[in-house]
């Protein structure tokens, strides 16, 4: 009974073992012996058509490699359709979008659809006709597509990052793709397309949640069934890839957690299709509609970094314009060399030297757009950062003038511009103004006290007229239940990352980025004054899983947040200056460039000159003016202070005529 089944479990692994040794061979070069391999198999396999089309994608990457491009293509094709399970179709035209949506073999498609695209570039670089890229382009739009199925089909957070790791394969080629044909529109959707999609789809799905006004008791279960898989993932990354009994069974653990989840998410989709149709409406913003949003004053630099190359475009209200970066290679040596130039001290001549080369040789490869100067000249700029380019502060870069661009404009950023759309859904009224949390020491010393956080508490109170919690009031439980009914929360604290994941400590205990996940915000502004607070592990296509990621994620508008471990004194001094530019109705950025403006203005003769003091914090997402604040406390302050006048007028007319009589 069992040897058919034993027997063809058998040819099957042999036919594999056919397909891997060509593909083996392929690779070392030694084309003859893949192709007689691959051949072989061929004769095994007519049956097997998924196994028909992992024979016809290695014939084409043999056939690649001997320039024989249009070869490549027809079999590049045949694996496509022989995966799809549909008719041969001749190699310029491309499946039927329901052929993907519907098969069973999406992920092997892709994979197909991929090569096939690089098949047509290659095909351009050798005869130079441009309807080969064309055919590229188109080729690259329908894997988009393919992978926002899969993309859909993931449930949880690690298999939606895989997925945006496979789309960072190839969306820098579709948007080489698009500079050789001169489309920079279509080259800002693959860009847009390459940015934050599962901190767009967690935002879309807190809208979501909100619109649809999910029961309390649905968003507390879902919350726990997240916070298991996360915790058990947590405990499971921290064992680094040793193996051994403990990690098989949370391994197991994280299965059954994860089975449980995805039954709950069905039950909502049955049960509360509202949240469902909201939920499933993923928005990426358009070039149309985020050019229609600037002003005469903002610019927008938006990076894609490839394997080998990287693009740029500049976009202000009425033009975009795309430009190739330099080599990924040279661009990478030269963001480390001056993300460690600006992240340290000057302690030598030699120091300050290293950093003036290397800021202006960035600057130079990272705008290199002509007039680029006069460009950005007061203007308020959002970076839109990929790669490495996510680890630099831009306000830092030398102009060739050898001015800091800070000098001459806002700077600020954001994970995308879909995600920045996405914030601006949250128009929830919060009625209280600030509220500042500084443990300033730590239970039984973990960590050393922060010496400057009771004096930043006075200066802060001083402004606000606001709560603070210090010491022992300090705690991770008083944050958790306040946070999110506050327009602007600061925290004052120590931070770090261990095992990949961002933490920040409160008086009794840490909180990790995975916790920050699970609490909910509204709040205009948060304010991280700790160290590495938008470090942390990068993701391709993703972004840095950061703590301030972890605040936009649970619903900010916007955080301050630092690069590197930053200097306490000095970071005291620009955000209590920041926050009385807001107070002055300053937009986010332009607030924090005037308080590192005058901190640069009043340090310049003294050792604490160097951007490393200053260029650490950054603004990230939405930059308004936050509207009302503090405003009720100044009319309190005038009608007392009216009323204690009108008191002391009285009194001392009635002193007056007791002494005249």
């Amino acid at each position: 009974l069992h040897y058919p089944l034993r027997r063809q479990r058998q040819m099957c692994i042999r036919d594999r073992n056919l397909i891997n040794l060509g593909s083996l061979y392929g690779k070392k070069g030694e084309v003859d012996l893949a192709k007689d391999y691959l051949k072989k198999s061929l004769k095994y396999v007519e049956d097997n058509r998924v196994l028909a089309s992992m024979v016809s994608n290695n014939l084409a990457d043999i056939e690649q490699k001997e320039n024989n491009h249009q070869k490549a293509l027809i079999h590049y094709q045949k694996a496509i359709t022989q995966a799809l399970h549909i008719n041969e179709l001749n190699y310029e035209k491309l499946p039927m979008f329901q052929d993907l949506e519907f098969s069973s073999n999406k992920i092997d498609v892709l994979g197909y659809l991929i090569d096939k695209a690089n098949g047509w570039i290659t095909y351009y670089d050798a005869e130079g006709k441009p309807e080969y890229l064309e055919n590229a382009l188109e080729t690259f739009t329908l894997a988009d597509r393919l992978i926002d199925i899969i993309y859909v089909e993931s449930r949880e957070d690690l298999s939606k990052l895989f997925w945006r790791k496979k789309g960072a394969t190839f969306y820098p080629k579709a948007v080489e793709v698009c500079y050789r044909l001169q489309q920079p529109e279509k080259a800002f959707f693959f860009m847009e397309k390459n940015k934050a999609m599962v901190l767009l789809e967690n935002m879309t799905n807190a809208t979501a949640k909100r619109l649809s006004k999910l029961p309390e008791h649905i968003l507390i279960r879902e919350q726990h069934l997240i916070k298991k898989i996360k915790i058990v993932e947590s405990e499971i990354q921290s064992y680094a890839n040793k193996k051994n009994a403990l990690v098989d069974s949370l391994k197991s653990n994280v299965f059954n957690y994860k089975n449980e989840y995805d039954a709950f998410i069905d039950s909502l989709e049955t049960n509360y299709p509202k949240y469902y149709n909201y939920k499933k409406t993923i928005n990426i913003s358009t070039f149309q509609d985020v050019q229609k949003q600037l002003k005469k004053d903002e610019l927008i630099l938006q990076y894609i970094v490839g394997k080998e190359k990287g693009f740029v475009t500049i976009i202000d209200s009425s033009t975009i314009e795309l430009k190739e970066l330099p080599s990924t290679e040279k661009l990478i040596k030269t963001a480390a060399a001056y993300k460690e130039a600006v992240s340290k001290p000057f302690v030598s001549e030699q120091d300050k030297n290293t950093y003036t080369a290397v800021a202006k040789k960035l600057y130079q490869q990272l705008i290199p757009f002509d007039n680029a100067e006069l460009r950005l000249k007061q203007k308020r700029i959002t970076i839109i950062a990929d790669g490495i380019l996510q680890y630099i502060p831009f306000e830092a870069l030398l102009t060739s003038k050898g001015e800091y661009l800070i000098k001459s404009a806002e700077i600020n950023y954001n994970y995308s511009l879909s995600s920045a759309a996405q914030s601006k859904q949250n128009t929830t009224k919060i009625s209280k103004n600030f509220i500042a949390i500084a443990p300033t020491k730590f239970k039984n010393d973990q960590f050393s006290a922060l010496a400057t956080s009771t004096d930043e508490l006075k200066r802060l109170t001083s402004i606000f007229g606001a709560n603070h919690f210090q010491y022992e009031k300090a705690t991770k439980k008083r944050f958790t239940e306040a946070y999110g009914n506050y327009k602007i929360v600061h925290l004052s604290t120590h931070g770090g990352i261990k095992n990949t994941i961002p933490w920040m400590a409160f008086y009794d205990e840490k909180m990790t980025l995975n916790e920050l996940y699970f609490t909910k915000n509204q709040s205009e502004l948060v304010v991280l004054s700790a160290c590495k607070t938008s470090d942390g592990e990068l993701k391709k296509g993703e972004g840095v899983m950061s703590l301030a990621r972890g605040f936009f994620n649970a619903g900010a508008k916007s955080v301050v947040s630092s690069l590197w471990d930053i200097n306490e004194k000095a970071s005291n001094d620009i955000i209590q200056e920041f926050y009385k530019n807001i107070i002055n109705g300053d937009t986010k950025s332009e607030a924090l460039q005037k308080a590192k403006m005058a901190y640069i203005q009043q340090n310049e003769n003294t050792s604490e000159a160097s951007p490393y003091y200053w260029s650490g914090l950054i603004i990230t997402g939405d930059v308004s003016p936050i509207k009302n604040i503090q405003k009720h406390n100044y009319l309190y302050y005038s009608f007392a202070s009216i009323f204690l006048i009108l008191i002391g007028v009285s009194i001392r007319k009635k002193w007056r005529k007791k002494k005249a009589a």
